[in-house]
C-alpha cells in the first residue's frame, strides 16, 4: 500500500476518502514518516472544512491530532506542515495570534496578559504551548533587568511545564538565556535547570561553534556541559550522572582534541562510582598530560584498594609540581596513604610540608591535618624529605599507567650537552624512531654507555601544525608530525 493514492484522492477532491485511506495506512504503521506526512495533509484538509463551516470544536479536536504527530527528521515537507499548524491555530484562536503579534512587536506585557487570561479561563491547550513559550522567552529577555530572580525562576518553571516541541530553536534559546543568566545570579541553580531541560534535547546546531568577526565561540552545548560540570565538581552527588555523561560522549566525539572534555568525563565517572571507566580514561590522559600533576592526583583518587599504587601516583604528582600553592591536598592524601602503610615518618614529612606552607601563606590548617598529625606524630622524626620514597614508589604508578604498551628496544647512539649545559642522550631503533632525553630522566640512564640497548615504553603522539603555503593565496597547509612520549 502506498501514500501515492492519498495524494491522488486529494487532487480528485475526495478528501474524506483520502483521510480514511491515510488513517488506515497509519494504523498499520504509525512510525513511517511518509505515512504521517500524507495523514497530516488530510487532517489539514478536514480542519479547514470544519473552520469554514463554523464547527470550531471539531476543528480543534483534529488540530490536536495533527499537532501530536511527530517526525523522525525535519525536512522542507515537514516544515510546511508545521507552518500550516501555526496558521490553523491562529485561525481557530485569534487571541493567540494577537498575543504573538504583540510579543513580536515588543509589547511583551500585553502579550503575556492575553496568554495568562487564557490560562485563567482554561482556554490554553497544548496547541498554544509553542506560542506561549516564545512569549515567555521574549518577555524575560526584554525585562531581565526589571525582574527579580524569583520572577525569572518562576517563568523558567512555567516554561518547563509546557509541552512544546523539543528539541527546537525555542528550547535552545531558553537554555542559552539560562546559561547567561546564571553568570550574574548565583542563586539560580543552573545544574538543576539543565537536568530538567534535558541534554537529550540538544540540537545539531547547538554543537556548532559560532564566529563573530575574528572571534570564535564555543558551542552552546559545550558551554552548558562545562557550566554543569563546574557546579558538580564542587559538591558531592548521590544522583546518577549518566544524564550528563552521555552528552559528554557526544562532545568528545565532535571535539576529540579537547583533552579537558576527556578529563571532565573521567571525573564524572569517578563521581558516579564507575572507577574502571575513569581509570581507562586516565590511562589515556597520562599519555598526553604526563607532566601535569593534577592528572596524577585525580588518577590516584580512583585507586581504592592498592596503597602502593596510590602512593606512587601521589609521589608522581609531587615530583612534577614545585608550586606548593597547588600541593596541599596531595600532601594530605599521601600522608593518609602512608599512615595506612604504617610509614609514619614519611607521613610526617608530608604533613610538615603542608603545615609549613600554610603558615607562610597565613592559611588555616584543615581538620584532616589535625587528625592525621595525631597518628603520625607518635614516631620520632629523623627524615628530612621523601625523595627516596618517591623514587621507590613512582615506578608502581608508571608501570600501571603504561601497562598496555609493549616494550621497544632502542640503542643509545649519542651523548651531548644542550644550550643549558645539561646532559642529553639520543636513542634510535635504526629505522623510524629517534629522540633525545635528559640523562637524569630515569635512574638507569645515569650509568648508560654508548651502544647500550635499553627498553622503553613509547606512545606515538600525533601533532597537527599549520604552516605557510609556498603560494600565499592558497592559505595555510596542515601537516602532521609525530612525537614519541616515554
Amino acid at each position: 500500500m502506498s501514500t501515492k493514492k492519498v495524494y491522488e484522492l486529494r487532487r480528485e477532491g475526495k478528501k474524506e476518502e483520502a483521510y480514511n485511506y491515510a488513517l488506515n495506512l497509519y494504523q498499520q504503521d504509525s512510525s513511517d514518516d511518509d505515512i504521517k506526512k500524507a495523514l497530516s495533509w488530510t487532517l489539514i484538509d478536514k480542519i479547514k472544512l470544519f473552520i469554514e463551516s463554523g464547527n470550531i470544536q471539531q476543528a480543534n479536536t483534529f488540530l490536536l491530532q495533527l499537532y501530536q504527530l511527530s517526525f523522525e527528521y525535519i525536512d522542507d515537507f515537514v516544515e510546511s506542515i508545521k507552518t500550516q499548524i501555526i496558521s490553523l491555530i491562529y485561525r481557530i484562536f485569534p487571541q493567540v495570534r494577537e498575543a504573538s503579534d504583540l510579543s513580536k512587536s515588543g509589547q511583551h506585557s500585553q502579550a503575556l496578559n492575553i496568554m495568562q487570561s487564557m490560562i485563567a479561563t482554561n482556554q490554553l491547550s497544548e496547541l498554544h504551548h509553542e506560542s506561549y513559550g516564545w512569549i515567555i522567552y521574549r518577555y524575560i529577555k526584554a525585562e531581565e533587568c526589571n525582574l527579580s530572580s524569583v520572577e525569572v525562576r518562576t517563568f523558567f518553571r512555567d516554561y518547563m511545564n509546557l509541552k512544546n516541541e523539543r528539541p527546537s530553536m525555542l528550547h535552545s534559546m531558553i537554555l542559552n538565556f539560562a546559561l547567561n543568566y546564571s553568570k550574574t545570579h548565583s542563586d539560580f541553580k543552573f545544574y538543576n535547570f539543565f537536568l530538567l531541560w534535558n541534554p537529550e534535547y540538544l540540537r545539531k546546531g547547538d554543537w556548532e561553534e559560532t564566529t563573530n568577526g575574528e572571534n570564535t565561540y564555543k558551542p552552546l552545548a559545550i558551554k552548558a556541559l562545562k557550566k554543569a560540570f563546574t557546579v558538580l565538581k564542587t559538591q558531592t552527588s548521590e544522583q546518577d550522572l549518566s544524564w550528563l555523561i552521555k552528552p559528554y560522549e557526544t562532545a568528545i566525539e565532535l571535539f576529540p582534541d579537547d583533552e579537558w572534555l576527556l578529563r571532565e568525563k573521567a571525573l564524572l565517572h569517578f563521581k558516579n562510582n564507575e572507577l574502571e571507566l575513569a581509570i581507562k580514561i586516565y590511562k589515556q590522559l597520562v599519555l598526553e598530560l604526563a607532566n601535569k600533576h593534577y592528572v596524577w592526583k585525580e588518577f590516584s583518587d580512583c585507586i581504592i584498594s592498592n596503597n602502593s599504587l596510590k602512593i606512587g601516583m601521589l609521589s608522581k604528582a609531587l615530583s612534577l609540581e614545585k608550586n606548593e600553592d597547588f600541593l596541599g591536598d596531595i600532601h594530605l592524601d599521601l600522608a593518609k596513604a602512608l599512615i595506612d602503610e604504617n610509614l609514619l615518618e614519611n607521613a610526617l614529612v608530608e604533613l610538615e610540608a603542608y603545615k609549613k606552607h600554610r603558615e607562610i601563606k597565613g592559611w588555616k590548617l584543615s581538620s584532616l591535618f589535625d587528625e592525621l598529625h595525631k597518628k603520625a606524630s607518635l614516631v620520632k622524626q629523623s627524615l628530612k624529605d621523601n625523595r627516596e620514597l618517591y623514587k621507590k614508589y613512582i615506578p608502581f604508578a608508571e608501570n600501571f599507567a603504561y601497562a598496555d604498551f609493549d616494550w621497544t628496544e632502542l640503542v643509545l647512539v649519542d651523548k651531548w650537552k644542550d644550550d643549558k649545559g645539561k646532559d642529553r642522550l639520543t636513542f634510535t631503533d635504526g629505522k623510524t624512531i629517534e629522540f633525545a632525553i635528559g640523562k637524569n630522566r630515569f635512574e638507569v640512564l645515569k650509568q648508560s654507555e654508548l651502544g647500550q640497548i635499553l627498553k622503553f615504553k613509547l606512545h606515538k603522539q600525533e601533532i597537527k601544525k599549520e604552516v605557510e603555503n609556498r603560494f600565499s593565496w592558497f592559505g595555510k597547509n596542515v601537516i602532521t608530525e609525530y612525537k614519541h612520549i616515554l
